[in-house]
């Protein structure tokens, strides 16, 4: 994840910005593309993982894997609903 500031976004695919304030996670798509879905979902994920104190290689990576999984279907629901 970055920090809140936003970076100059003119050539990114995808972002992942966090709120420290607030813990607030947003996730920016700019290609429509999948796999930028996943690249921005692992961000999210690893965050949601280390705020709550948790390793994402425990049980095999298991956690890890269902948050990305929830993750990437809002954002894919989302994108297909709006955009595609």
């Amino acid at each position: 994840y970055q920090d809140y500031e936003c970076p100059d976004l003119s050539k990114a695919n995808g972002f992942t910005l966090m709120n420290p304030e607030n813990q607030e996670v947003v996730i920016g798509i700019f290609n429509g593309s999948l796999s930028t879905i996943v690249h921005e979902v692992t961000h999210t994920s690893l965050f949601l993982l280390k705020e709550r104190g948790m390793d994402p290689n425990d049980s095999c990576g298991e956690n890890l894997a269902y948050i990305q999984t929830y993750l990437f279907d809002l954002v894919y629901e989302r994108m297909r609903r709006d955009y595609l």
